[in-house]
C-alpha cells in the first residue's frame, strides 16, 4: 500500500492534471461536471448534518477532495481557453495591408529568428483610426533591422507593418508553432516594414523592469570581458540570454544531450542559495543559518534572479521548491521533497494550466522526480572504495537516474536519444557548474572591486572554452545520437505507466506492480510490431498544406510515390513531410516528375495525370479542367492553375482541392462543385488531409 498520507499533495496534483487533460481533449462537458460537484457537496453536507454511520465519511471525503481538485484543473483550463479566445476576438484587425501598432517590447529581439520578439500592444491604428487593444503579438523586425538601434525590453515602440494571424500547421507529425504560441496567449504576428520608432523606455511593471535593468548591466559585464561563442554561452547559462547562441551550436548541444545545461535551472539556484547561506553562516558564526532574516534575504535574491533570467518553468519550479524547503528549515519542520514538488506543480498549474503542455515544465518535473527516486537506488549498486570514486559514481548515478523518466518524452518529441548521456552528465555538467560559479563571481566583483576581474576573466574564458569543446567532442563521437525513433501517443502513455509501475515495484516489491509493468511494456512493444505489419500493406494518400507548392504523397506499402516538387522543399522537410514518412515506415521514395511518365508497383499504376490503388482510381487535374473519360475515378484532384469550365465533370465523384487552389480560384471551384453537387475538401481552408482505404470523404467540407 502506497503511504499517501506522507505526501498529501500528490493525489490532488494528479487529480488536477487529469482535469486539465480532460478539458484539453473535450472528454467531459462542463455542466455535468458542475452538477457532479454540487451533488458531492450536498451528500457530504447531509452526512455532516445527519451524522449517520451508514455513510463512510472519511472514505467519501477523500474522493470528494479529489473531485474538487479535478474540477479545479478542468475549470482552470476552461477559463484559460475562454480568456485567450475572448482577448483575441477583441483584437481590432482590419485586414488592410499596413497597420501601425504601439506597444511595449517584452523580450530581446532574437537574431536567429528574424529579430522576432513579443510585443504587448496598446493601440492598433489603420487608415487614420486607432483602436485600443491590449493584446500580445509576435513582431518580426526583419534582417534589415540589424543596422538600426534594436529595441530592448521595456521600450515603447511604434511599428508599421502587416498583421497576420498565426496559421496552424496541419501537416501530420509536425510541430504546430501556432498552437504553441496560442498556449501563451499569442495568436497574431506583425511583420515590420521599413522603420520603427522607439517612443519611450522603462515601460514594463516596476519589478520586471528593475530586473531587466540589472540583467542589462550584467550582460554588459560579460560583453566587457568575453567574446565569441564563449560569451554567447556564458550569457545563456548565467543570465538566460540565449539570443546570441548560433544555430550550429544549438544543434551541437541538442545532439550531445546537454541542452538542459544551457538553460537556467535549479542548478543555478542551488549554487546561489549555497553561496548565500554560506555567507550568512560566516556572518552569524553559527552552524546553521536558518533564521528568519536569512530566509527573507535568500528568498528575495532567489526570486529576483528567477525574474531576471526570464521566469521559465524550470527556474520558477526551482524557486518555489527552494522557498518551501527553506521555510520548513526555518520553522524546524521536516518536509517531503515529493510533497513539496507536487504542491509547487499544483500552484503553477492553477496559475497557468497551459504549463502542463510546456516542454520545459514536463522535462523539469520528470527529470527532478527521476533524480529523487532512482538516484539513491542506483547509488546502492556499487560502494566506491575512495572519495574520488564516490564523487564520480554520484555523477554517473545522477546521469542514469535523470534519463529514466525523461527518455520516453525525449524520443516522443525529438525522435532521437543521446547515446553518451552519461559522459554528458559528468564532464560538461561539472565544468559548467565551475564556470557558473566563476561567472557569478566575475559579475559580482565588477560592482565591488573590478580590478580583480582582470585575473578572473581569463579563467572564465578558459572554462567556457573547455566546456564548449567538451560538448563538441561528445557530439563528434560516432553514434552521438541514435534515431530516428517514433512513439505513438498510446506507446508514450504505456511506457510512462510501465515506469510508474516500476517505481511502485522498486518501493514496495509488489507482484501486482511487476505484472503491470511487464504487461504495459509488452503492449507498447506489441503496438510497434502491429504497426509494422500494417505498414507493409498500407494504402494511403496525404495532401500536405504548403503556401507555395502543392505536394501529394501516395503510400503503397513501404513505398512513397511523391507528386509535386518535394525535393525543392527539402529545407522545409521537418515541418512538412519528413516525420510523417518516417512514422509510416517509408523506405523508398519515388518522384513522379521530370522524365518519369508511368510506374507499375505491386499492381498499382501511377501516371502523371492519374493513378490507381487496387480497385480505386484517382484523376489529377493539373492543366485542364476537362477530365479523362477513359476511367471512372473514385476521387478527382484539382491542382495548380486549373480553372473550372462550364461543363460538368463526367462522373459525380468527390473532389479534393489541394493547397495550390486558393483565393478567387478557390471561390469559383467551390461554387462550381456546389452547383454540380460534388462533395469536396479544400486543403487551403481545412488543412492537410490523410485518406486511407476505402478513401471516403464522408461529408462536404466547407
Amino acid at each position: 500500500m502506497i503511504p499517501w498520507r506522507l505526501f498529501p499533495f500528490v493525489r490532488p496534483c494528479l487529480a488536477l492534471i487529469a482535469g486539465i487533460v480532460c478539458e484539453e481533449n473535450d472528454l467531459l462537458a462542463p455542466i455535468p461536471l458542475l452538477l457532479l460537484v454540487l451533488i458531492a457537496l450536498l451528500v457530504v453536507g447531509l452526512n455532516d448534518f445527519l451524522y449517520t454511520q451508514s455513510l463512510r465519511y472519511p472514505f467519501l471525503a477523500g474522493y470528494f477532495i479529489l473531485l474538487i481538485f479535478f474540477s479545479l484543473g478542468y475549470f482552470a483550463h476552461y477559463v484559460s481557453h475562454y480568456t485567450n479566445e475572448s482577448q483575441n476576438n477583441k483584437t481590432a484587425i482590419s485586414g488592410v495591408d499596413l497597420n501601425a501598432v504601439i506597444g511595449v517590447v517584452e523580450e530581446y529581439p532574437n537574431p536567429r529568428k528574424n529579430f522576432k520578439t513579443i510585443l504587448s500592444s496598446t493601440w492598433i491604428c489603420d487608415q487614420g483610426r486607432c483602436n485600443q487593444s491590449e493584446q500580445k503579438m509576435l513582431v518580426s523586425f526583419g534582417k534589415n533591422s540589424a543596422s538600426q538601434l534594436l529595441p530592448k525590453p521595456g521600450d515603447k515602440v511604434c511599428v508599421i507593418g502587416k498583421i497576420q494571424k498565426l496559421k496552424t500547421n496541419t501537416n501530420p507529425a509536425t510541430f504546430d508553432y501556432a498552437l504553441y504560441m496560442r498556449r501563451q496567449g499569442i495568436c497574431y504576428q506583425l511583420y515590420a516594414q521599413g522603420h520603427y520608432f522607439i517612443l519611450d523606455d522603462h515601460q514594463l511593471p516596476l519589478p520586471k523592469q528593475w530586473s531587466i535593468d540589472v540583467r542589462n548591466r550584467c550582460l554588459a559585464v560579460l560583453d566587457k570581458y568575453m567574446k565569441g561563442d564563449e560569451r554567447a554561452v556564458a550569457k545563456a547559462m548565467i543570465l538566460g540570454y540565449r539570443q546570441e547562441v548560433d544555430k550550429e551550436l544549438y544543434q551541437t548541444f541538442s545532439t550531445s544531450g546537454t541542452m538542459h545545461i544551457l538553460a537556467v535551472s535549479g542548478m543555478h539556484l542551488a549554487i546561489i542559495a549555497n553561496i548565500l547561506l554560506g555567507f550568512v553562516k560566516v556572518i552569524k558564526r553559527k552552524k546553521e543559518a536558518t533564521g528568519w532574516l536569512s530566509f527573507v534575504i535568500v528568498l528575495i535574491i532567489l526570486w529576483f534572479f528567477s525574474f531576471m533570467t526570464g521566469s521559465e518553468s524550470a527556474i520558477v519550479r526551482s524557486a518555489l521548491m527552494f522557498s518551501f524547503i527553506l521555510l520548513g528549515k526555518t520553522n524546524r519542520h521536516h518536509q517531503s521533497a515529493y510533497n513539496v514538488m507536487a504542491f509547487c506543480a499544483l500552484v503553477m498549474l492553477v496559475y497557468d494550466s497551459q504549463q502542463l503542455f510546456n516542454v520545459g515544465f514536463l522535462f523539469s518535473y520528470l527529470a527532478l522526480l527521476s533524480l529523487m527516486f532512482f538516484q539513491p537506488i542506483i547509488e546502492k549498486w556499487w560502494l566506491p572504495p575512495d572519495r574520488f570514486s564516490l564523487w564520480v559514481w554520484q555523477f554517473v548515478a545522477a546521469s542514469l537516474a535523470a534519463q529514466i523518466l525523461v527518455a520516453p518524452l525525449t524520443i516522443f518529441l525529438f525522435h532521437q536519444f543521446p547515446t553518451y548521456f552519461v559522459i554528458a552528465g559528468f564532464i560538461p555538467v561539472w565544468v559548467s557548474a565551475l564556470a557558473l560559479k566563476c561567472g557569478l563571481l566575475l559579475i559580482s566583483l565588477e560592482f565591488v572591486y573590478s580590478e580583480l576581474n582582470d585575473w578572473i576573466a581569463p579563467v572564465l574564458n578558459y572554462l567556457f572554452t573547455f566546456f564548449i569543446q567538451s560538448v563538441q567532442w561528445i557530439e563528434s563521437l560516432p553514434f552521438a545520437s541514435i534515431g530516428p525513433y517514433y512513439l505513438s501517443e498510446a506507446q508514450f502513455v504505456l511506457l510512462h505507466v510501465s515506469l510508474a509501475a516500476l517505481m511502485w515495484f522498486a518501493k514496495l516489491r509488489s507482484f501486482r506492480a511487476l505484472l503491470l509493468m511487464l504487461s504495459t511494456l509488452f503492449m507498447a512493444v506489441s503496438l510497434s510490431f502491429i504497426s509494422g505489419i500494417q505498414q507493409n500493406e498500407q494504402l494511403a494518400l496525404t495532401f500536405y498544406e504548403h503556401k507555395h507548392k502543392p505536394l501529394l504523397d501516395v503510400f503503397a506499402g513501404r513505398y512513397c510515390i511523391s507528386y509535386g516538387d518535394s525535393l525543392a522543399l527539402t529545407a522545409q522537410a521537418e515541418n512538412l513531410y519528413k516525420h510523417h514518412r518516417n512514422i509510416s515506415g517509408i523506405e523508398n521514395v519515388i518522384y513522379m516528375s521530370g522524365n518519369r511518365k508511368s510506374l507499375m508497383l505491386d499492381g498499382n499504376q501511377f501516371y502523371t495525370q492519374s493513378f490507381t490503388l487496387g480497385d480505386f482510381s484517382f484523376e489529377w487535374l493539373r492543366d485542364q479542367a476537362s477530365a479523362h473519360t477513359s476511367l471512372i475515378p473514385h476521387i478527382y484532384i484539382v491542382s495548380e492553375k486549373t480553372w473550372p469550365t462550364g461543363n460538368a465533370l463526367p462522373h459525380c465523384a468527390p473532389v479534393i482541392l489541394d493547397s495550390s487552389v486558393k483565393g478567387k480560384r478557390l471561390v469559383e471551384w467551390k461554387n462550381y462543385l456546389e452547383w454540380h453537387g460534388h462533395l469536396y475538401y479544400s486543403v487551403e481552408e481545412n488543412g492537410a488531409l490523410i485518406l486511407k482505404k476505402p478513401f471516403n470523404l464522408l461529408h462536404n467540407e466547407k
